[in-house]
């Protein structure tokens, strides 16, 4: 239903203001302390999941902030990277300047080899590598087999991938990357934009 009024509503105001192309950058919601912190706790993240889909629609972007949010204040203080990321966004999409890198690793596919899941990422999301805020491997991420449970993954940075894996999963067959209600993320590129949730699952 999220998705399908804002849709409804940017349809409206292109409509009425006369300007079919008319940008539309908004910021996806950051982690907010919604109850239980584990893989089994994603509602949050289905909100953000539809947020996300909005970006099928052309002439829009998304200001990821999973990084810089406070799972105890849903407005959080530091509003600075999040304008300078609108602004990225802008500055690309609608003035001209590509060479400004605007989004973080946006998943592009996975291959599982034995216990092993190596995830891919958008070429141009990369930037100049894939890297961590703080210096330790990539956080959130979970794979799960045959029996829809998800449990945290060992991740870590194999050049343009991540690799993951758990001792609990011997034949993994998805990944949920940060989908959880309030995970306070560190994966990023070298240019310092994180990376954007997403699941290689569609279960219920």
């Amino acid at each position: 239903m999220y998705a399908r009024l804002c849709t409804a509503m940017l349809k409206g105001w292109r409509h009425d203001f006369d300007q079919g192309k008319l940008p539309f950058y908004f910021v996806q919601l950051p982690p907010y302390n919604w109850g239980k912190h584990d893989s089994t706790a994603y509602e949050y993240a289905l909100l953000r999941e539809a947020q996300a889909s909005m970006l099928k629609i052309k002439n829009t972007g998304m200001a990821v902030t999973l990084d810089v949010g406070d799972p105890d204040n849903l407005h959080p203080h530091n509003k600075k990277p999040v304008g300078i990321r609108l602004a990225n966004i802008a500055l690309h999409k609608t003035y001209g300047y590509t060479h400004i890198l605007y989004r973080g690793p946006v998943f592009k596919k996975m291959k599982i080899e034995k216990d092993t899941v190596k995830i891919s990422f958008d070429r141009a999301t990369i930037g100049n590598g894939l890297s961590t805020n703080n210096g330790q491997p990539p956080e959130y991420f979970f794979v799960a087999g045959a029996d829809k449970i998800f449990h945290e993954a060992k991740a870590r940075i194999a050049d343009d991938q991540v690799w993951l894996y758990s001792p609990e999963v011997h034949q993994p067959i998805a990944v949920r990357y940060a989908f959880t209600n309030y995970p306070l993320t560190n994966f990023e590129n070298k240019e310092g934009l994180p990376a954007q949730p997403f699941r290689t699952d569609h279960w219920k």
